[in-house]
């Protein structure tokens, strides 16, 4: 259910409560990778229980905690021993529905009496931080309303159990579960989503769906460029609706230099006075995601106030394998494998320029990097909004086992520095033919070691901005908006790749002047 996998399990326990914790045991082993499981049942255990004879709630709490689950009342009972702060959900005093005599008591000693069944017996479980319990509902009366003092089954509801029932919220395993502490839970926090991805896979154009969707939701964005010269914010920033915000960062990609200016702005973004919906951090195609999402775990105003929800790769179907098997220099990370091995959700993209083949191909290298990650197709990085934010798709658990090291924060980050970056920016205008020229022989000539090049031009004779993308040998451009009345026409320019000469780049592109 929306990328999520699921196991229902429901369970009714013996009558004293002694096949409930093997029961719940045996099906917690059987949980495996990302599958969440949600396991109702009538635990049958008492508020005071004897060791041996009946299962007691304070003992089954201690267990359950122990394996790493929590239960549907978490948060939303004070705290305290089970026995003391849990609500009955069985009141069984032997009604004439049930008439054992030999089990009759005074009307006056229902509460009370050794003869009376009133305990604490159904549960809802789950994996501490696959959810949030966000409200809970007894009914004892066939209406949704629950009578603590009615004992019951009666002739409007014939159970000698309350329908218990739960409101879940998505909710992410945080350090606290990992470290089998009691669970924080995710209630208030404001999700945060770090969108990564290779050099042209697609995330900008994301991020604008995002940004332009009707979803109704504030969303901040924290935008980060590898190049030198800022073109996102031409590309976005002029289309987003007034609701959101965009931080640029340009001076080093988040997961380096940048980090600092990560903190400070995620603690801008707490000091204001309306809360925001989620967070969107669109990482440098260059960039490690890890030390970001470090971030979340080494900041104690931002652990306090902030979930990492999800990291979120977008991939280009049609270049990922070429990224993948790219010879690095000793020491230095390939990027596009650390991108596809920290993923929570994997978005491949750009489906329409691959083959049924291809496609499977694409899929079992992906396979090979992370086993778990759900994998969502598509073309022109549309995606439903659901799928990919506030979805509690990060698992700290799953990141340790593959990187014990994660939460340090001196890890080091090598990035390859073969790959360089080239930006060119000039006021005046071009010539549109002299442009088209130099493009073709530019991807016909440098198009493998181009990873990517796009930007914002100026074309003599039109009134409108005209932006080009391209990623290797392909090519895109089209008109963006006019150009505002007395606007400066500067022509904005970043290549980013290997083996790039910024002095012949700069001299072909002044040829294409006007």
């Amino acid at each position: 259910v929306d990328g999520n996998k699921y196991l229902l399990a429901s369970f009714h326990g013996d009558t004293n409560g002694l096949a409930t914790i093997p029961v719940v045991e045996a099906v917690n082993k059987v949980v495996s990778g990302d599958t969440k499981l949600l396991f109702g049942m009538d635990a049958n255990c008492y508020f005071k229980g004897k060791a041996g004879k009946t299962l007691g709630v304070d003992e089954f709490g201690e267990f359950f905690t122990k394996l790493g689950l929590a239960s549907c009342f978490d948060g939303l009972v004070p705290d305290g021993p089970l026995s003391e702060v849990l609500p009955h959900t069985t009141f069984n005093a032997r009604t004439f529905l049930q008439p054992q005599l030999n089990k009759a008591i005074k009307l006056a000693d229902r509460e009370t009496s050794p003869l009376t069944d009133r305990n604490p017996k159904d549960f809802i479980l789950f994996k501490k931080g696959a959810f949030v319990p966000k409200a809970i509902g007894s009914d004892n009366d066939g209406s949704k309303g629950f009578d603590a003092a009615a004992p019951f089954p009666t002739l409007s509801f014939p159970s000698d159990h309350a329908v218990l029932s739960a409101t879940l919220e998505l909710g992410q395993a945080n350090a606290a579960a990992a470290e089998g502490g009691a669970s924080e839970g995710a209630a208030g926090k404001i999700p945060v989503t770090v969108l990564t991805g290779f050099l042209g896979s697609g995330k900008t154009t994301l991020m604008n769906n995002i940004l332009n969707g009707s979803h109704g939701k504030k969303i901040a964005v924290i935008e980060n460029e590898f190049g030198e010269i800022g073109i996102d914010d031409s590309l976005v920033s002029s289309t987003i609706n007034a609701d959101e915000e965009i931080f640029e960062m340009n001076n080093g990609c988040i997961c380096c230099t940048v980090r600092g200016d990560l903190i400070r702005i995620l603690n801008k973004l707490l000091s204001r006075p309306k809360r925001l919906d989620g967070v969107l951090i669109e990482t440098t195609g260059m960039a490690d995601p890890a030390p970001v999402a470090q971030t979340f775990f080494v900041d104690e105003q931002i652990q306090a106030n902030m979930k990492l929800d999800a990291i979120l790769t977008v991939v280009d179907a049609k270049h990922l394998i070429q990224h993948l098997d790219e010879e690095k220099p000793e020491g230095a990370e390939n990027e596009a494998v650390e991108q596809v091995l920290f993923a929570d959700k994997i978005i491949l993209n750009k489906m329409d320029l691959v083959s049924e083949e291809e496609v499977a191909e694409v899929e079992r290298r992906i396979r090979d990097l992370n086993k778990h990650a759900p994998i969502l197709k598509c073309q022109n990085s549309q995606v439903d909004l659901g799928e990919i934010m506030n979805v509690g798709a990060f698992d700290l658990n799953r990141v340790l086992e593959s990187e014990p090291d994660f939460l340090d924060p001196d890890a080091e980050h090598v990035h390859d520095e073969t790959v360089t970056s080239v930006g060119i920016s000039r006021e005046g205008e071009c010539d549109l033919a002299k442009l088209n020229a130099w493009f073709s022989k530019l991807l016909q000539e440098k198009g493998v070691d181009i990873y990517r090049m796009k930007g914002v031009l100026a074309i003599k004779d039109s009134a409108e901005k005209f932006v080009f993308q391209g990623v290797h040998m392909l090519f895109e451009a089209a008109p963006l908006k006019p150009w505002d009345e007395g606007e400066t026409r500067v022509n904005k320019l970043v290549f980013i790749g290997k083996r790039l000469d910024r002095a012949e780049l700069e001299a072909q592109f002044s040829s294409c002047m006007v």
